[in-house]
């Protein structure tokens, strides 16, 4: 009980720490002096004239970009609208030009020098991006910031599979790089918009694949309870769940714990994700509210029960779980990665079924299977379990919501290989 006990108010201190610390460090964003950033804004405009809203880099397979989200990032970090700083941190405001959308306003704007008509505001997120995109844009424009992108996300995955190998769990390695793969590595490079998932579970794969095995499974709640923050903090609703899922798979890989054990560090893990996530993301509603007096808590539910419901928000359309679920799913495999998905499946099947077929007792050869496959099975379904919940936001959004899919196509994977006998796994590290 003392242990519960020390544990909640290590979570409770955390949970206060990240949301003084979030504060300031947005607040701290806003002081930046808007005139250089405004000339690389004014350069990047060059590139959403180009390639428009939705630009598909290859057109054979899912690798839209989202350049008007993009375009409203930028907006957001050239905006020096007279406010007071901590005002504009709260209310995050972007100009605008009469009804265009984000990137034509941008466009307009920058590249052909048409003035701002008005301004919007986006409250209900923390936009804690800005943190990192707005000293960037001091010294480097949109291309360049897509560059770094680029060397940064494959640094993070080269560090991943330093790190399998040295732990000795090289098994692990081609699964994990096929599902990156499947993200399509050249669009996660050029949309910051969803950049910021990826670089999420990545640091909740690094610091699980650090942390010793029993450090790991002790206080790996810690770590999940801050992927939930950073996701609340830097997201902007994109596939938030992979924080939790990816990481998920790789701490139950790591560990060699019983079926009983596997099952409570999920559920305890997922928890404190829910609550960091959950906590800090109500914590910008009440804050915002109290230092600017607008009611973002209002706009937050609405947005909440749009963004859950089965329709469309004019109730035109309704959405059904089949359709949201298929959409996403078809997305994601419209890659010629999605081979090497199936190629591995089919061989560690073939692997295991020859194993099971010249085992003594099949029986308790299927049951050790089936005991090691459950916790995997679990986070293959988180996705679709998410789809459910936010139907609206994920038939609207599929081609980027899709990405949540790398948690399925992960959780089989290593799955398989875990369910692989001890033995041959030994021969394959060896």
């Amino acid at each position: 009980m003392k242990k519960v006990i020390i544990n909640i108010i290590l979570v409770i201190l955390n949970l206060g720490l990240a949301t003084i610390l979030g504060t300031l460090l947005i607040c701290v964003s806003f002081k930046i002096d808007t005139g250089k950033i405004n000339q690389n804004v004014q350069k990047s405009a060059k590139i959403m004239d180009e390639e428009g809203k939705y630009y598909k880099v290859y057109p054979w397979c899912h690798s839209q970009l989202d350049n008007w989200t993009d375009s409203i990032i930028l907006l957001e970090a050239a905006n020096d609208y007279v406010q007071t700083t901590v005002n504009r941190a709260m209310m995050v405001y972007r100009g605008e030009v009469n009804n265009l959308d984000p990137c034509e306003s941008l466009v307009s704007h920058y590249g052909y020098n048409v003035e701002f008509s008005g301004t919007s505001s986006y409250a209900r997120y923390w936009h804690g991006f800005l943190v990192i995109i707005k000293p960037l844009l001091l010294v480097m424009d949109y291309g360049g910031i897509r560059v770094l992108n680029g060397i940064v996300q494959v640094l993070l995955i080269i560090a991943i599979i330093f790190l399998f190998y040295k732990r000795k769990k090289k098994e692990y390695i081609i699964p994990y790089l096929i599902s990156y793969l499947m993200l399509m590595p050249v669009v996660l490079m050029k949309s910051m918009q969803f950049s910021a998932c990826f670089y999420i579970l990545s640091i909740g794969v690094l610091s699980l694949l650090l942390l010793n095995d029993e450090t790991r499974f002790k206080y790996s709640f810690i770590v999940f309870l801050n992927l939930g923050i950073m996701t609340a903090y830097f997201d902007f609703l994109t596939y938030p769940a992979a924080t939790f899922g990816v990481p998920a798979v790789v701490m139950i890989a790591m560990h060699s714990g019983d079926l009983k054990d596997n099952l409570i560090s999920l559920i305890k893990n997922g928890i404190c994700w829910c609550v960091g996530f959950g906590c800090m993301w109500i914590s910008k509603w009440i804050i915002g509210y109290r230092l600017t007096g607008y009611n973002i808590i209002k706009e937050a539910r609405e947005s909440v029960e749009k963004r859950t419901a089965n329709q469309s928000a004019d109730g035109s359309e309704i959405y059904s779980l089949k359709e949201g679920l298929w959409t996403n799913l078809k997305t994601f495999f419209t890659t010629p990665f999605a081979i090497l998905f199936l190629i591995f499946v089919a061989v560690a099947i073939v692997i295991i079924l020859i194993r099971v077929h010249k085992s003594s007792d099949r029986k308790a050869e299927c049951i050790r299977i089936l005991v090691h496959l459950i916790p995997f099975v679990l986070l293959a379904a988180l996705p679709f379990v998410w789809y459910s919940f936010a139907l609206n936001h994920s038939v609207i959004h599929y081609w980027y919501t899709n990405k949540l899919c790398i948690v399925f196509v992960l959780a089989i994977m290593f799955g398989l290989v875990r369910a692989v006998p001890q033995k041959a796994l030994e021969n394959f590290r060896n």
